[in-house]
């Protein structure tokens, strides 16, 4: 019975298909924007694969200098040639072929080099200290690297390997599916049935047992599902299904681990660390959430939890404290960090690695959890004497009642969905992704010329007058390093051959306006997108689901009054979304390619906007409100889909359905369905100067405006 509410219910397997195609959608992209033509570079890699495998090194080196020196040829005849279909895959191609044999001579390099260190080490008196940390760190490396060997480096499709672990949205898809299950385990709390569970005959003890072998169960499911299959899926884009049986050395990124394995081997073992990892943190968040009984104590207790944890990650190799490092949950999240990461760590007089640690106290923290749960499960009762720290919670509420009673209805419904729907935790999570963003994409054929170029034009930042034109030409008859010069002069050749009026650094209006090169302006727009509809979906929907839908409306501000709360609130969450994640873009473009000058300066002074007298300023202005009012109409489209549905769940999953998903198969190059989705508009860059997307998604915000209210 409570397997089939949990893990076999269709809420389960929902959950579960829609982070299976959510996170399959973003590793493709992220590989798209790598590689370019996902097919055309599959196909190129496999074809050089089997190309470079049988040939030696010099040979393999041959062929690579002879295609760059073709290439280079190529270029300077031609600056565009690049530019044509298939170049810059096959670019990318020898790059990573270069890399992977250039490595397989290193390696067996690497391996004499420790045993070389070691040997030295006890040869050398100064150095032969046996017992200290260091000689005994240093006799362990070279006893475990002993058994690695140099030969056998074959070469083949490591992209196949190495691009699963590109990111950690897999990692953390697999805590917020057991996350749910963890939320479904206390649905009788929210019920009321609570009283009964805990007084029937296997409500306690039983009870949690069963429930712990479904979070088991969930745990190797979600981590087969998940990460099998996108380690499934990069196996069928680079072909390297049929390589289980290579040796996992022969891939660099592994380099640096002692354990002789396979690929194959490494994948069953990582798959079995994985989900035993995710069932020890599942573990632990229940454990936490089991223990309170009021849900809101037990999320700020798991985000101290979380928090300390986190902090301890960044402990130094030589702190007295690193072990915490390793003993640590975000170990089990990202494992494949610390498998890769040799380091040696004193542990009761001796030393072991890391990721040995971590492996040995996996089951004895999988044990102290589950043991705590049932320890919960039996002692814990619905009904017991008051909680310290909930009265002083409540009492604490009592005295800002009165505050709280002069409060207009707007800030009711801003802290239902911030606080209630822990819609805070998406805007720090939003705050995050900014802080950490990169800034727009921009083509360069020479950064060193570019760089000197730019640098002059901030130098004359302004307009071209022939006081400015006559310092220039003194400055250049003063310059002696020959790049200086050259930079400068065609500068001022430019400037006189141009007819512009201004002189203006460039770069920064050139990467804003970069015709979505690498893709950055669709993935920034879906992130928008989504962090848009976190924030807003459960907006009408929360009241649905509490039944309380025909009591607002029976009451005196229940409908236009209410309606026009949610309206602002709608207004405000765009606002916010599009300040924290386009003003992060241009905080990102002036760090990188340096501040926004001369906005005065007309349009034309780019190459892509000749037909354009709009000053920079006005039409910088015009391309971030063109943003700000596509995530206007997109927050009404939300507000009227979440009007619609029965309860928050429905509301996130027909908000992902319609938002989302068109949004993501844009964002691939799937352009059929880019008519219905607000990704385009909302990128703005490839639309810029065409009302009518605009037009249509602002329409599409009033219709969805206009529905809510009549609903």
């Amino acid at each position: 019975m409570e397997a089939r509410r949990t893990v076999f219910s269709l809420k389960f397997l929902a959950v579960l298909g829609l982070l299976l195609v959510v996170t399959l959608a973003f590793f493709l992209y992220a590989r798209s924007v790598k590689t370019g033509s996902l097919s055309e570079y599959s196909r190129r890699y496999d074809e050089a694969v089997q190309r470079f495998a049988p040939m030696s090194s010099e040979e393999a080196e041959a062929v690579i200098e002879e295609y760059r020196a073709f290439s280079e040829m190529q270029y300077f005849e031609n600056p565009g040639w690049m530019q044509e279909p298939g170049r810059w895959e096959e670019k990318l191609i020898y790059d990573q072929m270069e890399k992977q044999v250039k490595y397989r001579d290193y390696y067996p390099r690497y391996l004499e080099k420790i045993q070389r260190e070691a040997k030295q080490q006890r040869s050398v008196s100064i150095f032969a200290k046996p017992g200290t940390v260091a000689y005994e760190n240093t006799q362990k490396t070279a006893r475990e690297f002993a058994a690695m060997s140099g030969e056998g480096l074959d070469i083949g499709h490591d992209l196949a390997v190495t691009a699963v672990f590109d990111d950690q949205l897999v990692d953390f898809s697999i805590l917020i599916l057991l996350g749910f299950v963890c939320a479904l385990f206390l649905a009788e709390r929210k019920r009321g049935l609570w009283d009964m569970v805990h007084a029937a005959k296997g409500g306690r003890v039983r009870l949690a047992v069963k429930r712990a072998g479904i979070l088991l169960a969930a745990s190797w499911i979600g981590t087969a599902v998940l990460l099998g299959g996108r380690i499934l899926v990069s196996g069928i884009l680079y072909d390297g299904l049929g390589e289980w049986g290579r040796k996992l050395q022969a891939i660099e990124y592994f380099y640096n681990v002692p354990y002789a394995m396979t690929v194959g081997q490494f994948w069953l073992f990582y798959l079995a660390v994985k989900a035993m990892g995710s069932f020890m943190i599942a573990l632990l968040l229940w454990l936490i959430l089991s223990s309170f009984s009021q849900l809101s104590l037990a999320v700020v207790a798991a985000a101290l939890i979380l928090g300390l944890e986190y902090g301890l990650t960044f402990l130094v190799p030589s702190s007295a404290l690193v072990l915490l490092r390793y003993v640590n949950i975000f170990s089990f999240i990202s494992y494949i960090n610390v498998f890769v990461t040799y380091l040696n760590l004193p542990v009761m007089g001796g030393l072991i690695t890391g990721s040995r640690l971590v492996l040995w106290t996996l089951l004895p923290l999988c044990a102290v959890f589950l043991g705590g749960n049932l320890l919960v499960a039996q002692k814990k009762y619905p009904v017991a004497r008051t909680n310290r720290i909930l009265s002083w919670a409540n009492g604490l509420a009592r005295s800002r009642e009165k505050i709280r009673r002069g409060r207009p209805l707007l800030l009711w419904e801003g802290r239902k969905l911030l606080i209630k729907r822990l819609g805070i935790l998406v805007l720090a999570a939003m705050v995050i992704w900014a802080y950490r963003a990169d800034a727009p994409v921009r083509l360069s054929s020479n950064p060193m010329q570019e760089a000197l170029t730019d640098f002059y034009a901030r130098k004359y930042a302004g307009p071209k007058t022939d006081d400015v034109m006559r310092a220039m030409e003194e400055d250049l008859a003063g310059l002696t390093a020959p790049e200086n010069a050259a930079a400068l002069g065609n500068l001022i050749a430019k400037l006189k051959a141009s007819g512009q009026e201004w002189i203006v650094p460039t770069k920064p209006y050139e990467a804003i306006w970069s015709n979505n090169l690498g893709n950055y302006h669709r993935s920034t727009a879906l992130i928008a997108l989504l962090f848009l509809v976190l924030l807003l979906y459960p907006l009408d929907s929360q009241e649905r689901q509490a039944d309380m839908e025909v009591l607002l409306r029976t009451a005196p501000g229940g409908r236009r009054k209410l309606w026009r709360s949610k309206t602002v609130l709608c207004v405000l969450g765009a606002v916010l979304v599009w300040l924290v994640i386009y003003g992060a873009e241009l905080w990102h473009t002036a760090h990188v390619y340096g501040p926004l000058r001369v906005t005065e300066a007309p349009m034309s002074v780019l190459p892509d906007f000749q037909d354009r007298q709009m000053s920079l300023g006005a039409g910088l202005a015009l391309y971030y409100a063109l943003k700000l009012l596509v995530l206007l109409a997109a927050a009404f489209v939300i507000r009227f889909l979440s009007s619609l549905a029965a309860n928050n769940r429905n509301a996130l999953l027909l908000n992902m359905l319609v938002l989302i998903l068109p949004a993501i198969l844009v964002t691939l190059g799937v352009e059929a369905v880019s008519p219905i989705s607000f990704l385009k508009p909302l990128a703005a860059v490839e639309l810029f100067f065409r009302p009518l997307p605009f037009a249509a998604a602002a329409l599409a915000g009033v219709i969805a405006l206009a529905g809510s209210g009549r609903r």
